[in-house]
């Protein structure tokens, strides 16, 4: 007569009548058997065969359960009498330690059959007397239990593997080797990734290792997958604590003075050329500018953070600026009255790390408008200036005489967001709330001067942001319609020749806050585009002039979105992660954003790796910007402050 098979084979079976794998837990197993008895119990009309079936197997598992506990009972307590026994001797002859790690693994081999010869299970005795030692603060031989049961005893569940693996590492942090507690914390994460314990224990041995960016990681994982109120309220210290030294490792200055938040930041861009040997050292230093609506913009240099100067307007609180590219220290500023004032920045032979002398002139102060100025914008040899209102004209100025060069046509019926000029200086493009973007020509080579030589419209919603390609060939418009019915953010491509739309491309969730062109593109005609949103994403572009159609993004990062902000009555989208700006550094390496969460992060452009993640504002970051190094970069925020950030390309790679 046949009979059952023994062994692994016939307990697998057993497992398998109850519909569990083989690594099942015994909690997880008996909980398994209730359920099925249930089910095809033959009172409910289940079949009696099965049930019979279900109940045999059970019982063989509960029998198999008994035996190894007995097992492993006895092999505990030989191992218990033999270190006791040597304990004993080490003490009469003074010797340490008390178990040598060769004595114990002969012990385990010795003791890993038993009187039958048939495989036992020690590893949870032995992880036990591991805590047991831990908990008596004998962390070397706790470390040998753990060493032994990790690489003698036979595991058959990954959740035990986890325990020993955190165990393990909690007794190297206890040990101050960081390095192997990082690696026994990584290898549990990866056995049991949504076990709190293993991300406290790697984020403890990172921070100890200086680790700070890694450990700012793994704290915050603690925080999503931590239940415990104590387990959290350590997450929360240690990643403040991290967090702590990253701004106090990477901010260089914290730029104070400001009585309202700052809306604007800028650094002064290189000269085209240089007069003498003088005018070299003093370009050579970095100096950064901010508008507020205090109704202030002051110079700083960087990156001691140390004022240079401050401009004071008597004309309304300041609503933008803009530096002459030229550097040569020509810096416009608009005003809430509609005037436009021109200032020169001079910043004198001393100026150098230690103190910082300086001076700014108004040059020229234009009644440029009847209402504010909403944007500025120097052509690339910064000798012309186009000023955009709120009462809807458009104006160009001459930056050295302070004259009217072209007054553009009031065509745009509602609010003009922003001006551009072509990379020839030619011509120049406007966006409005009346959703067309518009193109004219400064100088009369197409049609008359100041005349519109295309309006690109598509219903597409109010335009907000408008940008040239660097070769001049594409103009990219960001547009919005909040209506109930439509909900379109969208990016459309127009041939800044034809006038004609090339393609467009969705994917945005909420408005498009900022573009930001990659600076160096492999190819002539590569136009690698990155935006902002409201809706806490990065979206990456490859934007192409043939018409085609609609596009797609060619990469997205949410990895900081947060949860979605209630605003009552507000149809937009708003979410925690929000971003206001977004800048390439000047050699494409890397990426800044300034975000709602009070955050200035930096990624890596090909990776898209989050290799910063700074704090130190108290209220939203509403612009950033690189020196012209990239070395430093700038954020400015509603707290009325900025922040000098060290950023060298090999801290962050």
């Amino acid at each position: 007569m046949a009979r059952s098979g023994g062994g692994n084979e016939s307990l697998e079976r057993c497992m398998e009548a109850l519909g569990m794998p083989r690594y099942a837990t015994e909690a997880e197993v008996r909980k398994a058997y209730k359920e099925r008895v249930r089910q095809v119990h033959p009172d409910k009309g289940g079949d009696p065969e099965t049930f019979q079936n279900i109940q045999r197997a059970y019982e063989r598992l509960v029998r198999k359960w008994d035996q190894d506990r007995l097992e492993r009972k006895k092999v505990q307590e030989r191992i218990a009498a033999k270190a006791k026994r040597r304990i004993e001797t080490r003490e009469l002859e003074k010797k340490e330690p008390a178990v040598e790690p060769s004595d114990l693994r002969q012990e385990v081999h010795e003791l890993h059959l038993d009187e039958r010869k048939q495989e036992v299970v020690p590893s949870a005795d032995l992880k036990l007397l591991g805590d047991e030692q831990y908990d008596s603060g004998n962390f070397e031989k706790a470390l040998q239990y753990y060493d032994a049961a990790a690489a003698y005893a036979k595991i058959d569940n990954l959740l035990e593997y986890a325990e020993l693996y955190e165990a393990r590492a909690r007794t190297y942090f206890q040990l101050e080797s960081y390095v192997d507690a990082a690696e026994d914390a990584t290898r549990c994460i990866m056995l049991r990734p949504i076990w709190a314990p293993g991300y406290l224990a790697k984020a403890s041995a990172e921070e100890k290792l200086e680790q700070w960016v890694a450990a700012q990681q793994s704290y915050a994982q603690l925080l999503v997958r931590a239940s415990d109120e104590q387990v959290l309220q350590v997450g929360k210290d240690g990643l403040k604590r991290v967090e702590d030294m990253l701004s106090r490792q990477s901010c260089l200055a914290i730029l104070v003075g400001h009585d309202l938040p700052i809306d604007q930041i800028a650094f002064l861009p290189d000269p085209l050329s240089f007069k003498d040997d003088s005018m070299r050292r003093a370009r050579s230093q970095h100096v950064l500018a901010t508008a507020s609506k205090d109704g202030t913009v002051r110079i700083w240099q960087a990156p001691s953070g140390k004022s240079i100067a401050v401009v004071r307007g008597k004309h309304g609180g300041v609503t933008t600026m803009a530096w002459a590219p030229d550097g040569s220290g020509l810096i416009a500023i608009g005003h809430k009255d509609g005037h436009c004032l021109l200032w020169g920045v001079e910043l004198g032979s001393e100026f150098n790390e230690d103190a910082a002398h300086g001076s700014a002139n108004c040059l020229f102060a234009i009644m440029a408008h009847d209402a504010e100025v909403n944007h500025m914008a120097f052509d690339r040899f910064g000798t012309i200036l186009a000023t955009a209102s709120e009462d809807l004209s458009c104006k160009v100025w001459n930056v050295e005489t302070g004259e009217l060069v072209v007054a553009l046509p009031t065509l745009h019926i509602d609010t003009i967001n922003k001006v551009v000029f072509s990379p020839n200086g030619r011509c120049l493009a406007t966006a409005s709330d009346d959703q067309d973007a518009r193109v004219w020509d400064v100088y009369g080579d197409v049609v008359e001067p100041g005349g519109c030589i295309h309006t690109l419209g598509w219903e597409s919603g109010a335009v907000n942001d408008i940008s040239y390609t660097h070769d001049g060939r594409l103009i990219v418009i960001a547009t919005h319609d909040d209506s109930p019915n439509k909900k379109w953010y969208r990016l459309l491509v127009w041939s800044a020749v034809s006038g004609r739309l090339c393609k467009w491309y969705d994917g945005h969730e909420s408005i498009i806050t900022c573009m930001s062109w990659h600076p160096s593109p492999e190819e002539e005609e590569d136009y690698e585009l990155v935006t902002s949103s409201q809706d806490g994403t990065l979206r990456f572009w490859s934007i192409a002039g043939e018409p085609a159609g609609a596009g797609q993004c060619t990469l997205e990062v949410d990895e900081h979105r947060g949860e979605l902000v209630y605003q009552p009555g507000v149809t937009r989208r708003l979410y925690e992660g929000a971003i206001h700006s977004v800048r390439y550094d000047p050699t494409g390496t890397f990426i800044a954003t300034g975000c709602q969460d009070c955050r200035v992060r930096v990624y890596g452009a090909e990776s898209t790796e989050c290799l910063a993640d700074w704090i130190g504002h108290s209220g939203p970051v509403r612009d950033i910007a690189w020196s012209t190094d990239g070395t430093l970069l700038a954020s400015c925020s509603d707290d009325g402050t900025a922040r000098i950030w060290k950023t060298k390309q090999d801290r962050l790679l």
